[in-house]
């Protein structure tokens, strides 16, 4: 049977007249034509979902990398600002120490100041009591010899 249409299509083919043919060429080429447009648009169309596609992912990625950025950026200033603090809490305790240790000596100072003043106040008293024993023993000694001479 496909011999027979072969046949057929061949003799249709030799009585047809040229612009029958060349209008049937024509029909052939528009259909082509008209299905690899098709297929472009498909392609384009299906190029065009991809790159939206592409841009949302590349957008979503954009944010996730902002929000790690930040969030790493937050991270770095709260270990700045926790360092920050540790080394304000340690210099806190330095000042109190050396205030301390300021007061202690002021203390110290001031009691051995107190002693030395002791010390001398007791050295003066004990040189005033010396000098009246002197003095004293200088008058019995005065007074003697006044009464011997007389």
């Amino acid at each position: 049977m496909k011999t027979i249409n072969a046949i057929l299509a061949a003799l249709a083919a030799l009585f047809q007249s040229p612009e029958v043919a060349a209008a049937k060429k024509a029909q052939r080429r528009l259909a082509d034509n008209n299905s690899n447009i098709s297929a472009a648009e498909q392609l384009l169309a299906a190029m065009k979902a991809q790159r939206i596609e592409d841009a949302k992912a590349d957008a979503a990625a954009l944010e996730a990398a902002i929000a790690a950025a930040t969030s790493e950026a937050e991270k770095a200033e709260l270990r700045r600002q926790a360092e920050l603090d540790l080394v304000n809490d340690q210099t806190d305790a330095r000042i109190k120490a050396l205030e301390e240790a300021i007061a202690a000596a002021r203390q110290t100072g001031a009691e051995k100041l107190g002693r030395i003043a002791e010390k001398q106040a007791a050295e003066r008293t004990a040189e005033k009591a010396r000098r009246e024993t002197a003095e004293a023993a200088l008058e019995e000694v005065s007074a003697a010899a006044g009464n011997s001479a007389k």
